[in-house]
């Protein structure tokens, strides 16, 4: 579950469909980080939110890699879950905050799960 939560941020930083048809009554593609609220409502350059959503996106994959193989006790420490995990959670919420879309709420909700599972319910794997 936790390699799969981080993989799904994958389409932030593939190239997206072509764009949606509104007279067809399509979706619009949410995962494209040039049209996030940051440009539309601040003015922060699409490049630059571009950079910043390429950047959380490699945190959350590489620490969901890492929880994933300290879960499974495979070359990581099952000491560092909880940061691992804390730190995926963190990166994947900024990322779907910075391109934010109604289509990312049950992502953030994986986020909440995550950051209580690691830092409030004391859980962690079998070391």
């Amino acid at each position: 579950m936790i390699l799969g939560h981080g993989l799904a941020h994958i389409p932030f930083v593939v190239p997206g469909p072509e764009p949606a048809s509104e007279a067809a009554g399509q979706l619009e593609w949410p995962f494209d980080l040039g049209r996030s609220w940051l440009v539309g409502r601040i003015g922060v350059e699409p490049s630059v939110v571009r950079v910043a959503g390429r950047l959380l996106t490699a945190i959350t994959i590489v620490t969901a890699l890492l929880a994933a193989l300290a879960t499974a006790g495979i070359l990581i420490p099952a000491a560092w879950w909880s940061g691992l995990v804390a730190a995926l959670a963190i990166s994947s919420a900024l990322l779907l905050a910075i391109a934010f879309s109604p289509t990312f709420v049950i992502g953030v909700a994986i986020d909440l799960a995550l950051l209580w599972l690691a830092l409030v319910s004391g859980w962690s794997p079998a070391g």
